[in-house]
């Protein structure tokens, strides 16, 4: 799934928010999931 906002971003620029989602959406789980 691509927001317009990241359409126009290069694809390294791209790859890094892909990075940075998917590291926030672990660290979300993390936390939320039994320890």
């Amino acid at each position: 799934m691509i927001f317009p906002p990241v359409a126009k971003l290069t694809d390294r620029e791209q790859h890094y928010v892909v990075q940075v989602i998917h590291r926030w959406l672990v660290i979300q789980m993390n936390l939320s999931g039994p320890q």
